[in-house]
């Protein structure tokens, strides 16, 4: 009798920032572990998360056409997306940000830019171990 293994599949993360080379440093940093897509703005970040149900969205605040918190808030406020995992990327994290964040999310972290690519990659995979 032949076994078929189940074949893993790998989590997926979009990210989501107007700066280019930040998401391609970070495609290149998780694409190793995980199945990494990219968008550009945060009316493109609806979309893909609607259609693609990522299991964790890293995303920038400031950014064109729908700024990230908006499009955390809007996608959490479906009972059908409370999976998705979130963490929060800006260059400018002051603390009325971070207490909007902690308003709309859960589960979910933040850095600011510059990040510590270690420490991101640790929560990456403590988000999606939860």
């Amino acid at each position: 009798m032949v076994r078929k293994l189940k074949k893993e599949t790998k989590k997926k993360i979009l990210i989501v920032d107007d700066d280019r080379i930040i998401c391609d440093s970070l495609q290149e940093l998780l694409s190793d572990e995980y199945e990494v897509d990219t968008v550009y703005n945060g009316k493109e970040a609806m979309s893909a998360i609607l259609l693609e149900k990522p299991d964790l969205v890293i995303i920038d605040v400031n950014m064109p056409h729908l700024d990230g918190v908006a499009v955390v808030e809007h996608i959490l406020s479906d009972f059908d997306n409370e999976k998705i995992k979130f963490i929060l990327i800006s260059g400018y994290l002051t603390d009325d940000v971070v207490e909007e964040w902690r308003k709309v999310s859960r589960d979910s972290l933040f850095f600011a830019k510059p990040f510590d690519i270690k420490k991101l990659r640790h929560g990456v995979r403590t988000l999606l171990l939860a």
